[in-house]
């Protein structure tokens, strides 16, 4: 099968986002059969919105329900995000709602968007809204309908959250050092 445009562009994304050397190691993950129409179906209309591309070790439940490897190499796979843990990285593509079948021949129309998700979700999060979104919002001139005192209050309230998550993951990571008892 022939990319055309809009999976070539998904191709330079994964490859881009996750650090690959190969555009032939992503090419030939998105030409197996499930990947291919995982992907093909998120470019139509009545498909879903929403698709993950993990680079990982493949897993499935073994008799007592654990998660196990299924073999030792990292792969490159589509999935709903849904039926596996995600251990490594991801890189998630979401098309707009509403909008008819994408054009296969275009690629920037910006009807689907695309980000990364490590195997630290909360570490992600953390990353887009001190990064990404705090910035922007910071430097956003033009609010709309909002009053002044509302705008405030709104970037109060991120100010706020993104304190909150930096605080938890610190605590989270710190870790607990126990040592050992006097006369063992």
């Amino acid at each position: 099968m022939s990319f055309q445009a809009r999976h070539r562009w998904v191709i330079s994304k994964l490859k881009w986002i996750l650090d690959v050397e190969s555009e032939g190691f992503v090419e030939d993950s998105l030409r197996e059969e499930e990947n291919l129409t995982l992907l093909n179906n998120l470019f139509k209309a009545k498909g879903p919105r929403r698709l993950f591309f993990f680079y990982q070790i493949r897993e499935s439940r073994n008799e007592q329900g654990e998660w196990v490897p299924t073999s030792d190499e990292i792969s490159l796979y589509a999935t709903d995000g849904r039926t596996e843990p995600l251990r490594g990285r991801a890189v998630w593509f979401l098309r707009k709602s509403n909008v008819p079948d994408l054009d296969l021949g275009k690629t920037s129309d910006g009807l689907l968007s695309f980000g990364s998700i490590d195997g630290g979700v909360l570490d992600s999060v953390e990353g887009t809204m001190f990064k990404c979104y705090t910035p922007m919002l910071e430097s956003k001139a033009e609010w709309g309908k909002n009053n002044a005192q509302q705008t405030k209050d709104f970037l109060s309230g991120t100010e706020k959250f993104l304190s909150v998550l930096q605080t938890s993951l610190k605590t989270m990571t710190a870790g607990l050092a126990l040592r050992k008892p006097d006369g063992t």
